[in-house]
């Protein structure tokens, strides 16, 4: 009695069905071969008789001469009857997986660092993986550089516009007509002066 029902498990319902379909396909081996053993057979039943019948006809020197000058297919045709081939092993059951699920799986289980012909890339690998990492060192110090350049410029021109500010008030603050109205507000005792400004040379 069946442990588990074919109903239940459907996997025990496929593995039967494959399993009749290999004895089916094995009994037509089996008849096929059968018909061309009695196929064969009956070309050499034939193939015997024709040449008797040529021995008979044929005079004793003529018959001498036609035994030993024999076609090179009646030399090389068996004078048995046709032997029952050897049967052949029933073919195994595809259980392996495909190559490409077999890869997965061993990638994901390391199994592909063991093998002997990954062994021999491992000095390429790693050297690979250096360059990625040095590679991603530069692009990351390249990325940090271009911010901080961004910055300064951004206080650069933060800077640039408070100097032409200040510089524009501190013109404006010296010049003549504004120092003297700033005199005049402080009330201070100061006269301007009507005499030509004396260049002291060196």
């Amino acid at each position: 009695m069946n442990n588990y029902d074919p109903e239940i498990d459907p996997t025990i319902r496929e593995e039967e069905e494959a399993l009749l379909r290999e004895q089916e396909e094995q009994q037509l081996r089996e008849e096929r071969r059968a018909e061309l053993r009695s196929v064969l057979n009956d070309l050499l039943d034939e193939r015997e008789a024709a040449r008797k019948e040529r021995e008979v006809q044929t005079t004793g020197e003529d018959n001498a001469e036609s035994t030993e000058a024999k076609t090179p297919a009646e030399e090389s045709a068996p004078e048995r009857p046709f032997a029952e081939e050897e049967s052949e092993p029933e073919p195994k059951k595809r259980t392996r997986r495909s190559s490409a699920g077999k890869a997965v799986g061993d990638i994901i289980s390391g199994g592909i660092l063991s093998n002997p012909k990954v062994r021999d890339y491992y000095p390429y690998l790693i050297g690979f993986g250096l360059l990625i990492v040095l590679y991603l060192m530069s692009w990351f110090s390249v990325q940090r550089l271009q911010h901080t350049r961004q910055v300064l410029e951004k206080q650069l021109r933060t800077i640039r516009t408070e100097a032409v500010t200040i510089s524009s008030e501190a013109k404006q603050q010296t010049n003549r007509s504004n120092i003297t109205k700033r005199i005049a507000e402080l009330g201070l005792d100061l006269e301007e002066s009507t005499k030509p400004v004396k260049v002291i040379e060196k």
